[in-house]
């Protein structure tokens, strides 16, 4: 690792990338990036970065932006990325997600969480995210979800939720992901799957349920997945499946 203390790039026009990983950079400035109209990505991976200012982007059309692998808190700088389309932030110390974190990202297209400390996602966090198709939020601490944390995300084709703390999936959490393909909700703890649970996912091909605590498929429990193909059931404690468990599904190849 090299110690850089201060980042302060500007005037260099053509620049299209910035990689700075593996350095020792615990904060960035207001205006550390002035003047890089071509910058597109920006790479801080491993830095021990701890704060950034609301206004360390100001003036950067930038697209893609991954703070893997540092010490973050803190997101309200994000709102001044209006270009920004792909955001990754994983193995950071983020304990919620709140929609004034991503109000102004109206161009997002794919967001990965993983590994931080994530306990609690606000409802409407995502609202204004109307472009976003793939949204991944793995290995943290979450225990419950509804449907308003999804709301506005009319786009999205896959959700991760694997390795978090869930222990029921209730009625209607998915309601707004009416555009859904791909749905995964791995190493958790679910018990419960409530029969609205998968309500207007009418368009999901596949769904992982894989090592959780299931211990009965009911009836009806995959009836709103008219286009389910894939379904992983494996590593659960299923002793109990109902006649009709997986009725609704017309085209399943995969169980």
């Amino acid at each position: 690792k090299n110690n850089i203390k201060n980042v302060a790039i500007s005037n260099l026009t053509s620049l299209i990338e910035i990689n700075l990983n593996f350095n020792k950079i615990s904060l960035i400035k207001n205006a550390s990036f002035k003047n890089l109209p071509n910058l597109n990505s920006v790479f801080l991976q491993y830095v021990e970065l701890s704060f950034i200012e609301i206004n360390a982007f100001e003036g950067v059309n930038l697209k893609f932006l991954s703070l893997t692998g540092n010490r973050l808190k803190d997101l309200t700088f994000l709102n001044k990325l209006l270009s920004l389309e792909r955001l990754d932030i994983v193995n950071n110390l983020l304990e919620h997600l709140e929609q004034k974190f991503f109000s102004q990202l109206v161009n997002l297209v794919s967001i990965s969480f993983g590994n931080n400390k994530i306990s609690h996602i606000q409802d409407h966090t995502f609202v204004n995210l109307t472009n976003l198709t793939r949204l991944l939020i793995t290995d943290e601490q979450i225990n419950d979800l509804n449907k308003e944390i999804f709301k506005g995300l009319n786009s999205l084709n896959e959700l991760k939720l694997d390795f978090n703390h869930l222990t029921i999936i209730k009625n209607q959490t998915f309601l707004y992901l009416t555009k859904l393909d791909k749905l995964f909700i791995s190493n958790n703890k679910i018990k419960i799957i409530e029969t609205k649970a998968f309500e207007n996912l009418s368009k999901l091909r596949i769904l992982s349920l894989n090592n959780n605590f299931l211990e009965k498929l009911e009836s009806g429990g995959f009836f709103y997945l008219d286009s389910l193909e894939y379904l992983f059931l494996s590593k659960n404690k299923i002793k109990y499946i109902e006649r009709n468990a997986f009725q609704g599904p017309k085209f399943l190849s995969f169980l």
